[in-house]
């Protein structure tokens, strides 16, 4: 099983980089997670993106998979505080 590599938009790196620390590492602990099965998600045909959940569903995820060069790109990261 190959373990995909994450791109993250801007606008998804300003997101991350203002979480509190706390909520920072719930998410890192689930790209974990997700870079070894980014299928975990829940997709969105019509968009054609997925949705992952992290810190018991206080944080969500949206990302596309780039299944030819093993990228998840990360478009957002939403965390309810």
């Amino acid at each position: 099983m190959a373990i995909y590599a994450i791109r993250w938009v801007d606008h998804a790196r300003e997101q991350r980089d203002s979480l509190p620390p706390e909520a920072r590492a719930m998410l890192e602990e689930a790209l974990r997670t997700l870079v070894r099965g980014p299928r975990s998600g829940t997709y969105d045909k019509r968009s054609d993106q997925w949705t992952a959940s992290f810190d018991r569903g206080r944080g969500v995820i949206l990302y596309t998979i780039e299944e030819r060069w093993f990228t998840i790109t990360l478009l957002r990261v939403v965390w309810l505080s």
